[in-house]
């Protein structure tokens, strides 16, 4: 009698919000709800401070510790039961219960039974950028979306920071260095590892901002890639990267090092070589002095017979000679970003640079396609995977909301690294924009 008074009403009152990530095991049913009185802002609390307080609510919500990653929420009309890790896994759980709420007659009601939810890939990254800012939005996006969607990683490209040792890097889309301390800090204090990236060899226009710095580069008149035989390259990037530590303390640095010849560089696959074994050991000496793990993309180590495009190297010997100059155990973001779902195009890759003592790191973009296959490749190999984030070189509310297609991919970067789930990106039974738009203002 209760399900039939109840269900009608449920679907005119409200929009019944997907289970994102999709649960591994649920037995929830609505035939007996339980009414509840759990604050709207509870998860979101807890994301911000790290502390849960359901001493007071109705049911009452009891925590219990587990060692897996992950987490297990039970509901009864008694008590509401969540077993995880203490930290970034129990904020999670509890939004993840937030969003199991339905509306009927203005009073809030769950669902009884259990619903479990345990990651396929433990390594679960994205990748953005900085900007003045980017502290606020940072925080906003984290707590409203990527926290609840259980992010761990944030690569964070913050080349474009008032750097002490760069004073042409003031104002336009740099951010405040202290701005990017309190980010970092922030970042810990909520569970989720900072990577920052750097370019260190190709991509480094920024360091010719106001026309600064043109001796460094090896065509002066087209300023993409530095040269790693000039002195003053060393000596300015010994300073770069000891300032970017100081300030973001990490475990783990990425240096770039993608499509270093795309521009302004003569076409000899030979001289890129020559030149990255010169740049590639310094930073790897860069990354050792400072005891952290060094991080780079992956597309100027193969070829193409060993793994989808891009392959910048023109053969396997080639690609292998600049994979020698790198240390073992380094990190590999292996970007590949076709339309295609099929997990098989990315495998080869991924297995090769673990074969050779590598971590690689499935870096997929905003194709949905994309997402689901190299996903499903990363659970394959027990690889990390990165969502990575090419909306300009600013991060912002404006930025974001012109590039939605690049953000809510997001949401079924989550599905998929969470549950393993094989439908094609159009079988999910959702819209990711919808969902993120939702997570975003709040609306659940």
């Amino acid at each position: 009698m209760i399900a039939t008074l109840i269900m009608p009403l449920l679907a005119t009152q409200f929009r019944p919000f997907p289970l994102v990530p999709k649960p591994i095991t649920s037995t929830l049913k609505w035939i007996r709800p339980v009414i509840c009185e759990i604050p709207n802002n509870f998860a979101e609390g807890i994301f911000k401070s790290g502390k849960a307080d359901a001493k007071n609510f109705s049911p009452p919500i009891r925590f219990y510790k587990d060692d897996k990653e992950g987490f297990k929420i039970s509901i009864t009309r008694q008590q509401i039961g969540i077993l995880s890790k203490p930290g970034i896994n129990q904020s999670m759980a509890v939004e993840y219960l937030s969003r199991l709420t339905k509306i009927n007659n203005g009073a809030k009601i769950l669902p009884t039974g259990t619903v479990e939810l345990r990651p396929k890939v433990v390594w679960r990254g994205v990748h953005l950028f900085v900007g003045p800012k980017a502290l606020a939005f940072h925080k906003k996006l984290w707590t409203k979306v990527l926290l609840p969607l259980g992010f761990n990683k944030v690569v964070l490209q913050c080349e474009q920071t008032e750097w002490k040792c760069l004073p042409n890097l003031k104002g336009g889309i740099s951010m405040n260095r202290e701005d990017l301390r309190k980010l970092c800090d922030w970042y810990r204090s909520v569970g989720v590892e900072v990577i920052p990236l750097v370019q260190s060899f190709g991509h480094v226009k920024w360091l010719n901002n106001n026309g600064a710095n043109r001796d460094l580069f090896l065509n002066p008149n087209v300023p993409f890639a530095v040269d790693p035989r000039k002195p003053r390259v060393k000596q300015l990037y010994s300073k770069l990267w000891k300032e970017v530590i100081e300030v973001t303390k990490p475990r783990t640095i990425h240096v770039g090092l993608d499509e270093v010849d795309f521009r302004g560089f003569p076409k000899d696959p030979e001289l890129l070589t020559k030149l990255w074994k010169i740049q590639v050991p310094f930073l790897a000496s860069i990354a050792k002095q400072n005891k952290v793990t060094m991080m780079l993309w992956g597309d100027e180590l193969l070829s193409p017979e060993e793994g989808t495009a891009p392959h910048q190297a023109k053969t396997v010997e080639e690609a292998k000679e600049r994979r020698l100059s790198i240390p073992k155990g380094s990190y590999i973001c292996d970007w590949h970003y076709q339309k295609n779902a099929d997990p098989k195009l990315y495998e080869k890759s991924l297995e090769l640079f673990q074969t050779e003592g590598f971590r690689p790191i499935a870096s997929s973009w905003f194709e949905p396609e994309n997402i689901r296959g190299f996903n499903l490749a990363a659970i394959s190999a027990g690889a990390g995977t990165l969502q990575t984030t090419w909306a300009g070189y600013e991060s912002n509310e404006i930025v974001m909301t012109k590039n939605l297609s690049q953000f809510s991919a997001m949401i079924l970067a989550s599905d998929y690294a969470w549950s393993g789930r094989t439908e094609l990106p159009s079988k999910i039974g959702y819209d990711p924009a919808k969902v993120f738009n939702r997570l975003y203002k709040g609306k659940l």
